[in-house]
């Protein structure tokens, strides 16, 4: 993942000594330094630009912290997969492909889109502050249930999208 952001990051030489991996019962466990942690959940810290760094490894069952990872390159292939497909399954945000409406209705606004996952509404009472620019040309769009989606080049989208967008811009 490409790194647009004015930060610098140490390079670690060795390895965590962390696995992490699925059980089959499908459960994300942990062992650390060779003891077991049991089931684990991972937390991604800001910033959300740099979805594979900062990842915080914490108890499922209290939430206490046992690790911050700087990155998933310091995991063993084995523990960096499981990782990736947690985090893709804990913050699954679909993107959004094609704009087929943005229109006021009473105090909300109202989007309809398609996306990677199929056809979704999307209702928002205050429009601008559910839009937050992660980098240029790439948005995050929050209704009010709190769902998550991913807007990026609108300007490589279709006719229809890019003026439904240019609505509100």
């Amino acid at each position: 993942m490409s790194n647009n952001s004015n930060l610098v990051f140490m390079n670690r030489i060795q390895l965590y000594d962390v696995l992490l991996y699925h059980s089959r019962e499908g459960y994300l466990k942990a062992v650390l330094g060779g003891e077991q942690m049991g089931r684990v959940k991972l937390v991604r810290c800001f910033p959300y630009s740099m979805p594979d760094r900062l990842i915080s490894i914490r108890t499922a069952d209290t939430g206490k912290e046992l690790l911050l990872l700087p990155s998933l390159d310091h995991l063993q292939e084995e523990s960096r997969s499981a990782a990736m497909l947690e985090l893709e399954r804990e913050y699954m945000i679909p993107r959004i492909e094609r704009i087929l409406s943005i229109r006021k209705k009473g105090p909300e606004w109202i989007w309809s889109v398609d996306t990677d996952y199929g056809p979704s509404t999307l209702h928002m009472s205050i429009l601008h502050e559910g839009i937050h620019e992660l980098a240029d040309g790439r948005w995050i769009v929050t209704d009010d249930d709190g769902r998550r989606f991913e807007l990026s080049n609108v300007d490589r989208m279709d006719k229809q999208s890019r003026e439904q967008w240019g609505k509100i811009g």
